[in-house]
């Protein structure tokens, strides 16, 4: 029997993310008996190249199926219909839309992770609250739903002010600061991005004022900044299980059984006294796996 080869093709090989996807895929393809091929616009073959192209590259190699973490704003149209064309089922992986026929997609409920987010501020924020609320960018669509998961919780907890709700102007810690010092009677902040979140946090590490930092996951720093209390608590996705479940679901699928067209993962709050608990290690500590 020829072994079904299941192709993951990331939109990055570099961090943890991409690394635990690759973990959870890799397992899930041992148990499920398939190959799996993994490639990412990175390096491939030392030339940049497109997603896109990478997309039509491992359709060409006879794969069955492909799951697909999608680069932001590329257009996979041509790829995604040389796959509907070959019967080559895609599921998506993460937060990244994209127009096409897509059989899954696989990730974390951003709107749920921005309630989280809000809460986890509000369970350690001093009251009243004064708080600077980081937003995306124009465009960000996971960034946005996590707005409108967070702000109906702030909205409703009554000794809290938003002094300011805006994305971030520039990318460093300097931007940051300036943007802090504007309000000097801030007691809080959280921050809706993986970038904004490392640039705050940043920020934190230069400043002697308690201010409550709750965020995002921002990647293999974020442990080192709970530890150094520059962050006070992030929302963590999973990654891992967005790996596994992608090779079950196109195994299931290649088998003709129904597969949900969306599936959300869990999100979590980690902070300083759970991260350590052997639940959220992998999580937290996704290198030591």
């Amino acid at each position: 029997v020829e072994a079904n080869i299941v192709a993951l093709v990331l939109d990055t090989d570099i961090g943890t993310g991409a690394l635990q996807m690759k973990q959870g895929a890799k397992l899930a393809a041992k148990e499920q008996q398939v190959e799996l091929l993994t490639a990412a616009p990175d390096y491939a073959g030392g030339l940049a190249i497109s997603q896109a192209e990478l997309l039509k590259q491992q359709i060409e190699k006879n794969v069955k199926a492909v799951i697909l973490v999608p680069v932001k704003g590329e257009d996979l149209t041509g790829a995604l219909l040389l796959a509907a064309e070959r019967n080559v089922p895609v599921l998506t992986l993460g937060e990244g839309a994209t127009d096409g026929e897509i059989a899954c997609t696989i990730g974390g409920d951003s709107q749920k992770a921005g309630e989280l987010a809000a809460q986890a501020l509000l369970t350690r924020l001093e009251t009243p609250g004064r708080i600077l609320l980081i937003t995306g960018e124009d465009g960000d669509d996971a960034a946005a739903l996590r707005l409108s998961g967070a702000l109906p919780v702030l909205k409703a907890y009554g000794a809290l002010s938003i002094l300011l709700q805006t994305p971030l102007k520039g990318r460093t810690a300097d931007d940051m600061l300036a943007l802090m010092d504007a309000y000097p009677d801030l007691n809080g902040m959280l921050c809706l991005t993986g970038e904004s979140t490392e640039v705050a946090a940043k920020a934190m590490g230069r400043r002697h004022q308690s201010i409550c930092l709750v965020g995002m996951d921002c990647g293999q720093n974020g442990t080192t900044y709970l530890e150094n209390r520059q962050v006070d608590a992030m929302v963590l996705g999973m990654p891992f299980a967005m790996g596994y479940l992608g090779v079950q679901f196109a195994v299931k699928a290649l088998a003709g059984e129904k597969v949900p067209r969306q599936y959300f993962t869990e999100s979590r709050v980690i902070d300083l006294e759970n991260m350590y608990l052997p639940e959220n290690q992998k999580l937290a500590f996704p290198l030591l796996q």
